[in-house]
């Protein structure tokens, strides 16, 4: 099994690699080749041209746990982009519920709280379709993080009386923060 020429270039640069390819004999490289991916990169190295590497890592093969842990995240994803949709649209935008608007008066005063109202719902409904796009969602789930724990935060400090469970809402809105970063940060870099 010969290296390719710009692969013979990275093997002068690391010699260790270069021991280990060489060791590797053909009967263990058609084994695993089955369990490998290739992809091509494009590097700009040190006054050369642009070389195109051929780098090839293993696959993780899919069990039944990674299955179920590849479900799981798709339905958490799912239900969190239903929860930014339903509070956006029913919520706030089509005014089903009036304690929304209520909550914005009280905060930030009830000259333009139905406005604000609805472009919050708006906002919360593109929220929607970002966690669905798939779109940087390290970035995605850092926003909502921050955007729940912030309005949350304001509703617990300075309108208690108009939330649904009372001051109790704020134990959900950290169900809801937790869900989040386990669906992120621990399910999606598992998948990853």
């Amino acid at each position: 099994m010969k290296p390719c020429p710009t692969a013979k270039f990275l093997l002068r640069k690391k010699p260790r690699f270069c021991r280990l390819w060489r060791q590797q004999d053909e009967a263990e490289a058609a084994k695993s080749i089955e369990n490998q991916k290739e992809e091509y990169r494009t590097f700009g190295i040190s006054g050369r041209k642009e070389v195109r590497i051929l780098i090839v890592g293993c696959k993780r093969k899919a069990t039944p746990a990674n299955m179920e842990e590849k479900t799981i995240h798709k339905l958490l994803t799912y239900c969190i982009a239903a929860i930014w949709l339903l509070n956006g649209l029913f919520c706030k935008v089509l005014d089903l519920v009036p304690r929304h608007q209520q909550i914005v008066a009280n905060i930030l005063g009830d000259k333009y709280s139905r406005t604000l109202t609805i472009l919050i719902g708006l906002s919360e409904i593109g929220m929607a379709i970002w966690i669905l796009s798939g779109i940087r969602t390290k970035v995605n789930a850092i926003s909502q993080i921050i955007i729940i724990g912030t309005m949350n935060t304001l509703e617990f400090l300075l309108v208690p009386h108009l939330l649904l469970w009372g001051k109790c809402n704020s134990l959900f809105a950290f169900l809801l923060i937790t869900t989040i970063y386990y669906n992120e940060f621990y399910l999606n870099k598992r998948l990853g």
